[in-house]
């Protein structure tokens, strides 16, 4: 009897378990990005004043040899923040004369997005534009969902990847990156 209950009671366990080895690994490269962020927040948290000082140094130095590595990124796993449009009709026909996707993803709190504010950045007007294939597959994603991109780093002038947060804080604490998407893969 006391058999039976122990066996009942562990078998959710048990799935999850079974379930979780199922589940496809993180792409080496994601792992990397992600363990870099975990150790900065880890030491931001933990840290004194004069500790948090040396993060940002530290973060240029680690994010330069992440970097030396290429800038590209495959099949990351990731989950929709947000989708929106940018350009194409008022404000922002100053940015875009054609409508473009801003997908956002968000993995380990960090987030990635194709911000396309061309007022500040100088990137491409043909990337994921209306009518393209990735803004059909970009717009029709839901918040939460799940999938896997691929893409590049856009760097900054420094040649690390370009990190929006106004501050060394919110750099640590809540990473947003700007990428260009090349690739959305959705799970069916």
């Amino acid at each position: 009897m006391c058999g039976t209950f122990l066996l009942r009671a562990l078998a959710p366990v048990a799935l999850i378990l079974a379930l979780a080895a199922c589940s496809e690994p993180v792409p080496e490269r994601q792992a990397e990005f992600s363990a870099l962020h975990k150790a900065w927040l880890t030491g931001y948290r933990n840290g004194t004043s004069a500790q948090k000082d040396l993060i940002p140094a530290e973060r240029k130095k680690q994010l330069a040899a992440f970097m030396a590595k290429g800038d590209k990124f495959t099949d990351w796993q990731v989950e929709v923040k947000d989708v929106r449009r940018e350009g194409g009709s008022g404000l922002g026909r100053l940015v875009s004369d054609t409508p473009v996707a801003v997908l956002s993803v968000t993995f380990d709190g960090i987030t990635l997005e194709n911000s396309y504010t061309r007022v500040i950045m100088d990137l491409p007007d043909d990337v994921m534009p209306q009518g393209s294939q990735l803004y059909e597959i970009a717009t029709a994603l839901q918040k939460g969902q799940k999938v896997k991109v691929s893409g590049s780093f856009v760097p900054d002038s420094d040649g690390l990847p370009r990190e929006l947060s106004l501050t060394d804080s919110g750099a640590v604490e809540s990473p947003e990156y700007v990428v260009v998407f090349t690739a959305i893969k959705v799970d069916k």
